[in-house]
């Protein structure tokens, strides 16, 4: 299927913006500083994992450091649904005081935006403080048919790709095995990535995928348990495609590989997903607050989370436990992003029961 003139216009907008990851001046007026002494905040996340918990707890620590009054900011996670749980729960008890801000990765936002089944919130009713990116790498498992990429593991013959839910990662995966001519199982139910990759390194599955950080940090100890890189999703370049991630830089990307078994792939409504999903994974883990809250507090915590990323000891704190400093995308722009990305997936061809839609979450 061809993609609309319409969505080609609001895509190249907003890839323009996704190129521009930098500090952002708040402009306006000053506004006086909300003071959060003697306040308890909580930062929800839908996230277990340990490396992601302990990423935003650290974080915190230093948003706390430039809110004024220094509040006590906890992170509790809210697990399950890919994201859904979590998502659902905040529109329950968040309040416009700047007392709850939350993560939402990248599925929530695709879920919202194409109708899928299970969302209990309006994702139109909260603002976005800021945003990391988050790449993604497929690997093989002990027992894949293993080439020298992903392409000729898809050429090899059938495949299983264990999850925890279904998302844009799977779909990529499946598009680029249906491109070389084969099917892709997928397996769902995992829990935590240590459980996936477990099966990996069993030979229970074949392929799954991991957050790319997470690849560069442990690569040695997954390499020895018989796991190979094969391909990542890469980031969203300056001109508008999708490039390699820095830190994987001598690892193709699913859209590199893609193109190879159609050359003119670039023309479909195909490849407009898997960019469109690559745009919004660099936003992937957003932060937002509700809608009502006021502009001081949205900004101050705006501020916070700017002043914090760029605070050396941050940096160097996170490093020492994470292996890469934290990318921030400061609140505008990445507010910026998202409106466009979910601008594309309003189109008919990513609604439920549409082709789109089903590449993403499955179903008929």
């Amino acid at each position: 299927m061809s993609i609309s003139t319409r969505s080609k216009n609001i895509l190249k907008k907003s890839l323009v913006a996704l190129s521009v990851i930098a500090p952002f001046a708040i402009a306006g007026p000053a506004l006086a500083e909300p003071d959060f002494a003697g306040k308890d905040i909580t930062f929800w996340t839908s996230h277990k994992g340990a490396d992601s918990v302990l990423s935003l707890q650290t974080f915190s620590n230093y948003i706390s450091k430039y809110l004024k009054g220094n509040p006590k900011i906890t992170v509790v996670s809210k697990f399950g649904g890919g994201g859904l749980v979590n998502a659902n729960y905040f529109a329950k008890i968040n309040k416009p005081d700047g007392l709850n801000v939350t993560m939402f990765n990248f599925v929530v936002t695709m879920a919202w935006a194409m109708g899928k089944d299970g969302v209990n919130y309006e994702l139109d009713q909260y603002r976005m403080v800021g945003a990391e990116p988050q790449v993604f790498m497929h690997m093989a498992g002990t027992s894949a048919k293993v080439g020298d990429s992903m392409l000729d593991i898809a050429k090899a013959g059938p495949h299983t790709y264990g999850t925890r839910t279904r998302n844009a990662n799977v779909m990529a995966a499946e598009m680029l095995f249906k491109g070389a001519g084969n099917p892709l199982k997928v397996v769902t139910g995992f829990g935590k990535t240590e459980d996936v990759i477990q099966a990996l390194a069993s030979g229970e599955v074949q392929l799954s995928y991991v957050y790319g950080p997470a690849w560069v940090r442990n690569e040695a100890n997954y390499r020895g348990m018989g796991l190979k890189p094969l391909a990542q999703m890469g980031v969203i370049g300056k001109n508008g495609e999708v490039a390699r991630y820095a830190s994987l830089a001598n690892i193709p990307t699913v859209a590199e590989l893609y193109l190879k078994t159609n050359p003119n792939g670039k023309k479909t409504m195909e490849y407009l997903a898997m960019k469109t999903a690559t745009g919004l994974s660099n936003i992937g883990k957003g932060y937002f607050i509700g809608k009502d809250t006021p502009d001081d507090i949205v900004d101050a915590w705006r501020a916070a989370m700017q002043k914090a990323a760029a605070d050396p000891d941050f940096i160097k704190e996170h490093t020492k436990l994470l292996g890469t400093p934290l990318e921030l995308v400061p609140g505008p722009e990445a507010e910026s992003i998202l409106k466009d990305g979910l601008e594309v997936l309003k189109d008919t061809y990513f609604q439920k029961g549409n082709d789109g839609y089903k590449m993403v979450f499955g179903g008929k």
